[in-house]
């Protein structure tokens, strides 16, 4: 969602078109990439048009060595979202 988000702004239920989650899953994680500070929302009659936040991209641009540090402390799962994460760049 983040990747589509980089290119251009999307309505939640645009957003979630064609990836691999379920449709509860599709509406809760815009609302929780905001409250994370990464995106921001804003309305458009009933719906909310999504966009990444300044202060998005720079966190979008410290978390890899931030899953690097817990890497280390968590171990496995967290390397091996690192290589999903990082396999298409």
């Amino acid at each position: 969602m983040l990747r589509r988000l980089a290119d251009s702004p999307f309505r939640a239920g645009e957003l979630a078109a064609g990836l691999p989650i379920s449709r509860p899953a599709a509406g809760k994680l815009p609302r929780s990439l905001k409250r994370a500070g990464l995106t921001r929302a804003t309305r458009s009659g009933r719906e909310r048009i999504y966009r990444v936040a300044s202060s998005g991209r720079r966190k979008m641009g410290e978390m890899p060595e931030r899953m690097r540090a817990m890497a280390h402390r968590r171990g496995a799962p967290f390397e091996a979202f690192k290589h999903y994460a990082e396999k298409d760049r």
